[in-house]
């Protein structure tokens, strides 16, 4: 059998006796507590959270405004992402409806849509969704390789599946010889 130390026997009395009076005043604690939770509720939800990156890094840092240059060319903030999932995501339809989707969200302030339509829209200044400027918009996002790699005409974003690449590589030839 171990031996206690004369300062364990001291520690383990002071904390026996800490916790006894605690239990025995359980109730008196318990009573604390809920007087505290009521400021304590109240508090927190006075607490806002700003993550704005002129509270987090000084203006005059040279990456504070290497960020700032970028948010100005590529925008920045919140984001929630909208997807849209179609048989054939470049139909004529389908861009209709998108463009109609993006169209209501410019009319939301401090909203901006960002797609390949929207990029597509920017880049030929404007876009209306007749069959022809489709057309052009489908050759714009199967045909550039950056926009095409991110899964937007319907390809796999970075699936590295062999065979989720070969079932659309098969599609995409079955397409080609179709048109």
């Amino acid at each position: 059998m171990p031996r206690e130390l004369p300062n364990e026997r001291m520690q383990i009395g002071r904390l026996s006796r800490t916790f006894s009076f605690l239990i025995a005043r359980r109730w008196y604690v318990l009573a604390c507590y809920a007087l505290l939770l009521l400021p304590s509720a109240y508090f927190a939800t006075k607490v806002r959270q700003d993550n704005s990156l002129d509270r987090l890094i000084t203006t005059s840092d040279p990456n504070y405004i290497a960020t700032r240059d970028f948010q100005r060319v590529f925008g920045a903030g919140e984001f929630a992402l909208l997807l849209i999932e179609a048989d054939d995501p470049l139909s004529p339809a389908v861009i209709g409806w998108v463009d109609r989707i993006e169209r209501a969200l410019r009319t939301v302030p401090h909203v901006t849509a960002n797609s390949a339509l929207s990029v597509f829209r920017r880049a030929q200044a404007g876009f209306e969704p007749t069959a022809a400027a489709v057309e052009v918009f489908r050759r714009f996002v199967t045909e550039i390789r950056s926009v095409s790699q991110t899964g937007v005409g319907g390809r796999p974003l970075a699936d590295h599946r062999p065979h989720a690449r070969r079932a659309w590589q098969r599609g995409a030839r079955a397409d080609a010889r179709s048109h």
